[in-house]
């Protein structure tokens, strides 16, 4: 037990961690023994905790941690750094005062600490890092360290302000939220009565679980996603290292976080961030397997490409088996891979695997809910993408496009890197190195690899009218990638990564914080309904008084009134029937709706709010 100790101490990380969590003891205790002998004053208590703890903290991660000389500028950025952290956290617990204690230990206990340890590394102690050569700055520069920095923090500010986006994110945590309340782990339910056929489970099972951690919440939604995001940065990243090296490597993740794609996906409720990590699961251990010298280790990594394609039938189907299939299949039959593909990947145990991983859940989904397969695998993976007016969508309607979309939707999402990209193809033959030909650069196996995984969703969703722009999302890992190696071969790579040039991938982080600033009221497509949900909570009286939403569902109103409020037909005798009653209800309904009644029903109501194309009305009954 103490060598595992003493091993895990090797890590810069658990002792930082380790010294962090001493210094809070010493703050707790010295605060408190200045309170029980000196003054019991909570200002003046936490002012002298905080000082020991500082000067504790500052000489342990001085020394135990970054192996750095004491001085008194050090200690200042150290005293800064650390403040600032001690504001965010009380910002933060004052911000999500109204959510679960889990949550708030997750935002001040692990990524803020997170966050310091990474500002420390790369400015407090940063002569010291460099000294050492194992600097991050170092390897990346002030732009894209700047940049990398600068996109988190944005993508966390908008988890934690913007409301859920309706009708996708409210869709996808509402649904988690009903399995918490009905039990329906199996099948999920799409309403009370209403199973959902839509999707796998997978992501759902997920956000339930962040949902009984940390409450029910806009943010802890969003956790699973956010979470799973960090993990594709981190298997991508040490893919790129493998195959390239660290500095193309840590491009890659620059140039991979600062398309809008990825930061959207990211931090929001959908099915396809998680798809991803199972094709980037998949596809990396495909290569790495056949890569490995050693069988033994090859068959291990060929496993893991098995687990992630039975993760994929558990998040969005068959479709997994398409999106890393189609390119591997190519892939071997291009470089001839066909006897290294057969020795070192165990298809027949690993396809039990995959089999054993999914097939269960099929099973009991289509004994819980007869007519799920058939809806699923034929309605949703054939029909759905052969015709663009397909009726038999139950959770919606098909999304109707002209044939080719994807591309135009592969050039938006990726940018500004699509334009680089295809820029640093098309000036193929101004780069210094001329002995290297397009065609020589991709018959190599790696390259080319990276170019059938980045280009599979364009083109097998090419034919296809019924498309979404998240469809791009599982060839964003290798675009990168490949992005970063093709910028490498008309620039070298330090003065790529550290240039004024980088520049441009700011775009998608100011712009989105533009958007995060602006009033969701304002946005045109936006029509989350947290708004007029907490001014019905302020203004009704009566316990006794409900809330309606008329016409079409809004699932944001089901989310924010966990379930609470009922979805009503303008006109329908259950309508009618509330006029008469002597209760005061309150109705969230389209303002074109509304006056489209006949005036003797209108006068019935009085408007309480607006939001954008919504009011909320309450009628007369409880005066």
């Amino acid at each position: 037990m103490y060598r595992k100790i003493g091993k895990a101490f090797n890590f810069r990380l658990v002792r930082y961690g380790v010294v962090g969590l001493t210094s809070t003891t010493i703050h707790i205790v010295a605060a408190s023994l200045f309170i029980y002998f000196i003054d019991k004053s909570l200002l003046l208590s936490n002012i002298f905790g905080f000082s020991w703890a500082y000067l504790f903290s500052y000489i342990a991660q001085s020394k135990l941690v970054f192996a750095s000389n004491l001085s008194l500028a050090k200690s200042l950025k150290y005293l800064c750094v650390q403040l600032a952290c001690l504001m965010i956290a009380i910002v933060l617990a004052d911000h999500v005062g109204a959510i679960s204690i889990y949550l708030k230990v997750l935002l001040t206990a692990i990524i803020l600490p997170l966050i310091t340890f990474f500002i420390h590394k790369t400015w407090t102690f940063r002569e010291q890092e460099i000294q050492s050569g194992v600097t991050m700055y170092r390897l990346l520069g002030p732009y894209a360290l700047g940049l990398m920095i600068v996109t988190i923090l944005i993508r966390l500010y908008g988890m934690l302000e913007f409301p859920l986006h309706d009708p996708t994110e409210a869709r996808y945590a509402e649904i988690p939220r009903l399995i918490l309340e009905t039990g329906q782990w199996i099948m999920p339910p799409f309403n009370y009565d209403v199973p959902f056929w839509g999707k796998p489970p997978l992501t759902f099972w997920l956000t339930a679980l962040s949902f009984k951690l940390f409450g029910i919440n806009d943010f802890s939604a969003r956790i699973p996603v956010f979470l799973l995001s960090g993990f594709l940065l981190w298997i991508t990243f040490n893919f790129a290292r493998k195959i390239q090296t660290v500095e193309k490597a840590w491009m890659g993740m620059v140039i991979l976080i600062t398309t809008p794609l990825y930061f959207i996906a990211s931090g929001a409720v959908m099915t396809d961030m998680v798809l991803t990590v199972c094709v980037s699961l998949s596809m990396i251990s495909f290569w790495v397997a056949l890569d490995d010298e050693v069988l033994s280790l090859s068959k291990k990594w060929g496993y893991l490409f098995f687990v992630g394609l039975g993760l994929g039938l558990l998040v969005k189907g068959p479709i997994v088996g398409i999106l890393v299939l189609l390119p591997i299949i190519s892939w071997v039959v291009i470089t001839r891979q066909w006897r290294s593909a057969w020795e070192k990947i165990p298809w027949i145990t690993g396809t039990l695997l995959m089999l054993l991983i999914a097939v269960p859940w099929y099973v009991m989904a289509e004994i819980e809910s007869p007519g799920f397969i058939d809806y699923f695998l034929v309605g949703e993976h054939f029909k759905r993408f052969i015709d663009s007016g397909w009726k038999g969508d139950l959770y919606g309607s098909a999304h109707s496009a002209f044939r080719g979309k994807i591309w135009l939707l592969w050039l938006i999402a990726c940018l500004p890197w699509t334009f680089i990209f295809l820029g640093s193809i098309l000036s193929w033959p101004f780069r210094k190195n001329k002995g290297i030909s397009l065609k020589k650069y991709f018959q190599n196996p790696g390259h080319l690899y990276l170019l059938l995984w980045a280009m599979t969703p364009m083109v097998f969703f090419t034919l296809s009218r019924n498309i979404l722009y998240t469809y791009v999302l599982p060839g964003l890992p290798a675009f990168a990638i490949l992005t970063a190696d093709m910028l490498c071969l008309r620039f070298h790579i330090k003065s790529v990564i550290r240039s004024k040039w980088l520049i441009a991938g700011f775009i998608t982080p100011l712009a989105a914080l533009v958007f995060l600033l602006i009033d969701p009221a304002d946005l045109n497509f936006e029509k989350n309904q947290q708004f007029l949900v907490n001014l019905y909570e302020t203004s009704r009286v009566s316990e006794q008084s409900n809330l309606y939403y008329l016409n079409e569902r809004l699932f944001s109103v089901d989310f924010y009134t966990q379930g609470k409020a009922k979805q009503l037909q303008l006109g329908n005798q259950q309508f009618n029937d509330l006029l008469n009653n002597d209760r005061e209800d309150f109705f969230i309904v389209q303002n074109q709706h509304f006056m489209a009644l006949k005036p003797e029903i209108q006068q019935y109501f009085n408007t309480i709010g607006k939001y954008r194309k919504y009011i909320l009305i309450a009628d007369s009954n409880g005066d």
